[in-house]
Order: structure tokens, then C-alpha cells, then sequence
């Protein structure tokens, strides 16, 4: 395998709309069939360098459509309190992103804005000790404001942490030959090239 650039290694290994509906159907437990429509050009190119300058917590994700849910997988090394903020707004970034692209967001003859339900899922491969899998609720991010709009839209919105540390959730890694593969030799030839 070669080696995989830290800040792409999920989009490269990934980038096969087979592949990904593999991963997905990994981490969230469903059965897409792999003829799935799926959109991975969520973000226009004048959206890149924003991402890149904002949001540089995310160093490694991949968005994604799929039956009308946006799905965000990310690459963490640190899990804290400030991780739901920073999804929150990211999770707006991109949504913002994919009404500029055009996407059909409003229902037939109406006003009303549909967008996609938002799934998150973080790949955790930091050094503190950590359980297996961990579910925080978007909600929490926003305890003391919300504009309505906004608390309705992430009210539902949950983030999946999965342990991807040696030890943790192998049959689950074992079982995806694409995230066996991230894991194996993707983070651990990050973790490397920082050393």
C-alpha cells in the first residue's frame, strides 16, 4: 500500500462510491446496497480554502450524501468538550455549501427547506484511554442559545466516536477491508511521520 497522506487518507481510500457505502454501512450498522446513489463533491472549490484556513480542527474527513442524510466522517486524535461546537458549525458550513451547489433543498411547490439529516462519525485514534464507542448528542453544543431554526435542525443530530486504537472495536475494523486498511496503515503512518 502506499502511504497515505494524513490530510487525505480518508477521501483517498474511500473516493469509490462502493467503497464508502462499505464504510458506512460499517459504522452505521445499515445495508445500502452498493448501487446506492451517493455524492461525494459536497464542496464547491471556493469553498476548500475556507475549509482549510476554519476549519483546521478537521484534518481529515470525508462528507458525503446517501439517501438523504449528510453523512461526516472524521479523523480525531483529541476528543474534548469543544468538539460539538466545532462539528455544529461545520455541520452549517457544509450545509450552506450544499444549498450554493444547487442541490434541490426545497420541497415540490412549496417553501420549505428540506435538508439532508446530518450523521456524524469520529474515528478516534488519540492516546488517552477511551471506550469502544461513545454517542454525544449535537444538542448539548448549544445549551444556553439556539435560534430555532438552527436547535430544531441539530436537535436530532447525533456524533458516534469510535475507538480506533489498537485493542479497540476490531471485529468492526476487521470487518471493512477499506477501514482495516485506513487503520492499519493510514493512521499509524501519521502517527509515524509526526514522531
Amino acid at each position: 500500500m502506499k502511504e497515505l497522506q494524513q490530510n487525505n487518507a480518508l477521501k483517498e481510500l474511500f473516493s469509490e462510491p462502493v467503497k464508502l457505502i462499505e464504510l458506512y454501512n460499517t459504522l452505521s450498522g445499515n445495508q445500502y446496497e452498493p448501487n446506492t446513489p451517493v455524492d461525494i463533491s459536497l464542496l464547491p472549490d471556493a469553498f476548500i480554502t475556507v475549509q482549510n484556513s476554519t476549519f483546521s480542527f478537521i484534518k481529515n474527513n470525508i462528507d458525503f450524501l446517501i439517501d438523504n442524510k449528510l453523512v461526516i466522517i472524521i479523523e480525531q486524535p483529541s476528543i474534548d468538550e469543544s468538539i460539538l461546537r466545532h462539528l455544529v458549525d461545520y455541520l452549517l458550513f457544509l450545509t450552506n455549501a450544499i444549498i450554493h451547489k444547487g442541490i434541490d433543498v426545497f420541497a415540490e411547490g412549496e417553501n420549505i427547506i428540506n435538508l439532508p439529516l446530518p450523521e456524524f462519525y469520529v474515528l478516534y485514534n488519540g492516546k488517552d484511554d477511551f471506550p469502544d464507542v461513545k454517542i454525544l448528542n449535537m444538542s448539548d453544543a448549544y445549551k444556553s442559545y439556539s435560534p430555532p431554526l438552527i436547535a430544531n435542525y441539530i436537535a436530532c443530530a447525533k456524533i458516534k466516536i469510535i475507538n480506533t486504537n489498537q485493542g479497540h472495536n476490531e471485529e468492526l475494523i476487521r470487518g471493512n477491508a477499506g477501514l482495516y486498511e485506513y487503520v492499519s496503515g493510514g493512521i499509524s503512518n501519521a502517527k509515524e511521520r509526526k514522531s
